[in-house]
């Protein structure tokens, strides 16, 4: 069989050094990329709209006016995938195969924006082949939404975050609390079940997640802090808490992979984003929604007892060393290509979930 050519849409520049690239089986697939660079730290709606939803929207052309020489087009970002499909079907082309690695969809407050946003959506699906959910649970929930097959949805996990080669230590750890995010964060839940602790907590976000939140004295906050400055203040942390608002939004993923890939001791709000992937008080903690009391008694708890953190961190390590590491992601992905390209597909499962599921 010939090699597939494909071409991924992501929202980052070109790097060699990706590890997905390096770990995709070249036996089967040939691929190229194509990205740009986009700004960080871009929280507010209008900044979204001026900075960067036009690469999306550009990535997505260029991808469109390179189809030719494709068989299928993998977007990373459903933004540019949506943009991709809705030229596909605006200009009948056949081909390529089109394949979403992440949907997520929220619907809009005002009718006239969502009325607008779902049609074009919509219409943009209807020329994706394939359409992945980072989250198994909304599968059937969007299916129903767009009125499609459910078999045109998938589980495709969310690794961003996950290093290559997670390990477990515990020299720099520090005595304090640590927490990071902007998307679908509850930093109010986290200040109310902190604030009379007798210990630090430190926060990395942008100022519209604390906009109107009193801030207790034993936060220390920092925002647009990216790169090595974030993975530091990681590192030295003693414990890693995710407060979540929204149980059906995914959200989470990336700060609790690089948490998890360093062996970190990890609360998380117990939330369909994660159930996929962690098990609690096992990998993780989980705590239930909008509970501050629950949170600040998880918290004292694992910030006094060193053998759980460490169990908890040693158990997280091992599982994406055996369940998540890149090179089995690499294989799934190119299955999934594969399938979609000869006009079938089979899933990637994801892993029964112990915990409740009735959330």
């Amino acid at each position: 069989m010939n090699k597939i050519k494909v071409l991924f849409l992501i929202d980052w520049p070109k790097d060699e050094d990706f590890i997905l690239w390096k770990t995709m089986p070249g036996d089967k697939i040939d691929f190229d990329v194509i990205g740009m660079k986009f700004p960080k730290g871009t929280s507010s709606p209008l900044m979204k709209s001026l900075l960067i939803w036009p690469r999306y929207i550009l990535v997505g052309i260029l991808g469109f006016l390179k189809r030719k020489d494709y068989d299928i087009v993998v977007a990373w970002q459903q933004v540019e995938g949506l943009v991709f499909g809705f030229l596909k079907h605006l200009f009948n082309a056949r081909s390529p195969r089109l394949l979403i690695m992440g949907l997520m969809y929220l619907k809009r407050s005002t009718k006239i924006s969502e009325s607008l946003r779902f049609r074009f959506t919509k219409y943009a699906l209807s020329s994706v082949d394939y359409i992945g959910c980072s989250n198994s649970r909304v599968i059937e929930k969007y299916a129903n939404l767009f009125s499609f097959n459910i078999n045109k949805f998938g589980f495709i996990p969310s690794l961003l975050g996950i290093d290559r080669n997670p390990y477990f230590s515990t020299e720099q750890e520090g005595d304090y609390v640590f927490s990071a995010g902007r998307s679908n964060r509850d930093y109010k839940t986290l200040f109310l079940a902190i604030k009379d602790l007798d210990m630090k907590l430190v926060v990395v976000a942008q100022p519209d997640n604390l906009k109107g939140l009193p801030i207790p004295p034993n936060v220390e906050t920092y925002y647009n802090v990216f790169g090595e400055k974030y993975l530091e203040l990681l590192k030295k942390s003693r414990l890693i808490v995710i407060p979540l608002n929204d149980v059906e939004i995914s959200a989470g993923q990336i700060v609790l992979w690089q948490s998890l890939s360093m062996g970190k001791a990890v609360i998380i709000t117990e939330s369909w984003a994660v159930m996929d992937y962690v098990e609690d008080n096992k990998d993780v903690v989980f705590v239930k929604p909008h509970e501050s009391d629950e949170l600040g008694e998880a918290i004292k708890d694992l910030m006094s007892n060193p053998e759980k953190r460490r169990q908890l961190g040693e158990n997280a390590v091992n599982s994406l060393k055996t369940r998540f590491s890149w090179e089995s992601f690499s294989n799934d992905l190119t299955l999934k290509i594969v399938n979609v390209c000869q006009g079938m597909c089979v899933d990637i499962e994801p892993k029964e979930s112990k915990v409740s599921k009735n959330i």
